[in-house]
């Protein structure tokens, strides 16, 4: 296909994407300038009953966090399926980009895929590829699931869905999906449903926030420090043998706010306060030092310039160097300013004005200790 094709009512404006399946374009309406669309164009024949499933699934399922097909055709020339263009990248991009993410983006993003698989669940539909290639993420953080390719209905269901059985695997076929993502009953050819969309997307929990892929045993707050505690739990809920798994994807959610609800809330980046309480500590002694400094110094220069005194001088000094040590705590420094005024309106001296502060210095102190008792 090239530039300016055109595939059903849609004019092809550049390439999205390629691989082994076929292509991916971004396609504009032939007369509605503003409908954009996505088109995908398998130049595999045996990519085209895929194609065929994953229109028939996405158009069966209509929620925000599902793209919609729009069109599909398996016996035009070539096959197409058109569906909505999702602005943005993929959160296979998103993580090769940036390595992992935020908590909190990461959660928002794994808790709209949740909501995506739970009305996919109720409707009867395994996606059976979840993957960080097949979630894709709007500009405004909005995530949307696709790739329905290898879903497959449950026969309960097929029927209030209208689709045909043939949606379903059929004995012998070879495994389809990727192997980083599958499930062990997927791996071992096993019938699977909804609790191998849940494993896949707890890998995906964890590597969002971890950058990596999942081992045995690993819990996501070994690798970063800092998580609430319930994200353990969670992930070990999606992360374990199918019989311990979360049965679907309302259960993931219900489980999620119980959790959420039974652990008390925990600072996100628990590390983060600490670590900067550990810099400012040192950096407001060195402020107070410095204020001290230039206090005294100032004081002593202009008690010299007033009275021509080393004696004054050095109570102008001491002066100084007393409200400088509170400059950066108002209330006291207010404290100690208005000893020395009174100090030196009483005395009519430098000196009584540095008696003046010493006495307020020590009232401030009795109110300190008297606050952190």
């Amino acid at each position: 296909m090239h530039k300016g094709d055109k595939i059903s009512e849609y004019i092809l404006l550049n390439r999205l994407g390629e691989g082994g399946f076929g292509e991916v374009w971004k396609a504009k309406h032939e007369i509605l300038p503003d409908k954009i669309v996505a088109v995908k164009i398998p130049t595999d024949e045996h990519y085209i009953e895929q194609l065929r499933s994953e229109g028939l699934l996405q158009h069966a399922l209509e929620h925000p966090n599902i793209v919609r097909t729009l069109g599909l055709s398996v016996t035009s020339s070539p096959p197409y399926f058109i569906m909505d263009l999702v602005e943005g990248k993929s959160l296979g991009k998103k993580l090769k980009t940036s390595g992992r993410i935020p908590f909190l983006e990461a959660l928002n993003i794994f808790t709209q895929i949740s909501e995506a698989l739970a009305y996919a669940h109720d409707k009867g539909v395994v996606h059976a590829d979840i993957k960080p290639e097949n979630i894709l993420i709007r500009h405004d953080g909005k995530a949307m699931l696709t790739d329905f390719g290898l879903g497959r209905v449950a026969q309960s269901c097929s029927a209030s869905l209208a689709l045909e059985g043939s949606l379903i695997t059929k004995e012998g076929q070879s495994i389809a999906g990727t192997l980083d993502y599958m499930s062990p009953e997927q791996k071992q050819g096993e019938d699977f449903g909804p609790e191998s969309d849940i494993y896949a997307l707890g890998i995906v929990l964890f590597e969002m926030l971890t950058g990596e892929l999942p081992q045995p045993q690993d819990l996501p707050s070994q690798l970063v420090g800092g998580l609430p505690h319930y994200i353990d739990q969670l992930f070990s809920k999606c992360y374990t043998r199918i019989d311990k798994r979360y049965k679907n994807g309302s259960e993931l959610l219900s489980g999620l706010e119980k959790l959420k609800r039974h652990f008390p809330k925990t600072n996100v980046q628990t590390a983060g306060p600490e670590k900067q309480r550990a810099v400012e500590e040192p950096l407001s002694g060195c402020l107070v030092l410095m204020t001290m400094l230039v206090g005294s110094l100032a004081g002593f220069a202009l008690g010299f310039i007033l009275t021509h005194s080393p004696v004054f001088a050095l109570a102008g000094a001491g002066i100084g160097l007393v409200l400088g040590a509170r400059l950066l705590r108002p209330k006291y420094l207010i404290i100690a300013l208005g000893g020395a005024i009174l100090g030196g309106i009483i005395s009519r001296s430098v000196v009584g004005a540095l008696i003046g502060v010493i006495g307020a210095e020590v009232i401030a102190t009795f109110l300190e200790m008297g606050k952190n008792g």
